[in-house]
């Protein structure tokens, strides 16, 4: 061949046109034949899904040679396609309800759910392997991390109920005493102890020991409705009468006359008033011996009571301010009077004719007078006789500073 001739590529040589055609044709045949198998990266999983998909294939694996229900380059997501036949899950998106509606990225469904694995290969399972539980806003904690998937998702994973009432049936113990919302009370951790403003809870922090209250009279356990009717807050509704009552009604009747309602001034359930002495707290002796409570007890408070006995007798005006409220030092619980005088440095028994305290102290205690029985008729010719003496008028009440025993001094 000369310089002069037209080289041809073998490229484009009308064989391998030819071949290039005939290829061609052969891949166009194969693809409408197998619907698009040519480009399938696996096969599609043959494993049962929840059985909500609104679709006439059980599986994914029926589909597989139609490629187009989940792949639609540019015309639609994957998700859309997705939601065409699990119209479950895109009502849970669309709500924000259940698992997916719960999800921050809904749309991501090949992160959870991957396809082309094999036949036996689940795309639910997958997703629930190694599964972020607190993504769904309920975070597996406490006894919840021990828990079986199929513990609280007996129905399937669509609209499981996160509330505590969902797996777990009221006790019949407090049904209808406290709010369903169990948090409030309960922690994921136990069931028990409750929780009570934020302590666990123990009845006798209440001021309200159980020890004795764990069985009724008839030996049957108590539940909490048996003292509280209605619903428990922290001003409870509690009814011992209507039980004590009916054990004994003519002893609650005088209980009641006597003590007042409020059973739980008194009574702790230990119970602290059993063997009550009355005499650790003040004597009952003497006069006081036949007191009702209520004499001291007015309007049946029993806390208010002091065993100072101003807080019952008032302080007589004879001797108001002089004297103090110490009573006992004078005084018994037998008898006002006599009153027990420790200290009087003028003889009692002056003249024989000495009655009472107000002979000599017709005013105060601290004060007297000898006129009430010595009428000195020449006072004047008194004071002169007594001024002789160097007692001036300053002294010349005062008689008892120099008649002792109440008698005139000898040589006078």
């Amino acid at each position: 061949m000369d310089s002069g001739e037209r080289n041809e590529l073998p490229l484009f040589s009308p064989i391998s046109l030819l071949v290039a055609l005939a290829a061609a044709a052969l891949l166009v045949g194969i693809y409408l034949w197998q619907g698009g198998l040519i480009f399938n990266p696996g096969p599609l999983s043959a494993a049962p899904g929840t059985a909500r998909a609104v679709s006439e294939y059980s599986t994914h694996a029926g589909f597989e040679r139609e490629c187009g229900l989940c792949h639609r380059p540019f015309a639609a997501s994957q998700a859309e396609l997705c939601s065409q036949c699990h119209q479950d899950v895109a009502q849970q998106v669309a709500t924000g309800d259940g698992l997916h509606g719960r999800l921050e990225n809904p749309s991501a469904c090949r992160a959870c759910h991957p396809e082309h694995r094999g036949r036996d290969f689940s795309p639910l399972e997958f997703a629930l392997t190694d599964f972020d539980h607190s993504v769904t806003r309920f975070a597996l904690t406490g006894r919840h991390a021990t828990a079986q998937c199929a513990d609280c998702h007996a129905s399937g994973y669509a609209n499981t109920s996160s509330e505590c009432s969902g797996c777990h049936a009221e006790p019949a113990v407090h049904a209808g005493l406290f709010p369903l919302d169990c948090a409030q009370c309960h922690t994921a951790n136990a069931w028990q102890p409750a929780i009570w403003n934020g302590q666990p809870f123990d009845h006798a922090n209440t001021g309200f020991s159980l020890v004795l209250h764990s069985q009724d009279y008839f030996g049957q356990p108590l539940t909490c409705q048996a003292c509280h009717p209605a619903l428990i807050s922290s001003a409870a509704q509690v009814t011992c009468q209507d039980c004590h009552a009916s054990h004994d009604a003519a002893f609650m009747d005088k209980h009641v006359l006597t003590f007042g309602a409020d059973c739980a001034g008194c009574h702790d359930g230990s119970d602290r008033m059993a063997n009550f002495d009355h005499a650790a707290v003040f004597p009952l002796e003497g006069r006081h011996a036949a007191l009702q409570c209520l004499d001291c007890h007015a309007a049946q408070n029993f806390t208010a009571a002091q065993a100072a006995c101003v807080s019952c007798h008032a302080e007589p005006a004879i001797h108001a301010g002089f004297f103090g409220t110490n009573c006992q030092e004078c005084h018994t619980a037998d008898t006002w009077q006599p009153a027990r005088l420790l200290e009087h440095a003028f003889p009692l028994d002056h003249g024989g004719q000495l009655s009472t305290c107000a002979t000599c102290h017709a005013g105060a205690y601290t004060q007297y007078t000898c006129y009430g029985c010595h009428e000195h008729n020449n006072e004047a010719d008194l004071r002169q006789e007594h001024a002789e003496e160097g007692i001036g008028a300053d002294r010349f009440p005062d008689c008892a500073a120099c008649h002792l025993d109440g008698r005139k001094p000898e040589g006078d």
